[in-house]
């Protein structure tokens, strides 16, 4: 799962020496780890931020920044609209709908 998270967000544009990259992929492992499927991000950013010795503002800070840069670049605009979006920007959509997006191309390679 992690590979594929990596491989997903250095696809999106998103630099991989920011800590945003970091606190991302630990957002997203967290998601999947079985305990938070319907996750209050504020307690969400909580963990991520005593995993990583910070606060709570520095990760969301630095996870909305990351977005941000990926949408600007736009790398490649179709695979940043598929990813992530260019509506609803608010992390914990952008967050949710990465999430989801990664799942489906998981089951479609199982298929």
């Amino acid at each position: 799962m992690k590979n594929r998270i990596v491989n997903t967000l250095v696809r999106i544009g998103i630099p991989v020496g920011n800590l945003g990259f970091k606190y991302i992929t630990d957002a997203l492992l967290l998601l999947n780890d079985g305990k938070h499927e319907n996750p209050q991000w504020t307690l969400l950013y909580a963990e991520i931020a005593e995993l990583n010795n910070t606060t709570q503002s520095r990760v969301e800070r630095a996870i909305r920044h990351n977005f941000e840069l990926a949408r600007d670049l736009k790398t490649d605009y179709q695979i940043v609209e598929h990813y992530i979006g260019f509506v609803n920007t608010q992390n914990s959509n952008t967050l949710a709908l990465l999430n989801l997006r990664i799942k489906q191309d998981m089951e479609e390679e199982d298929e």
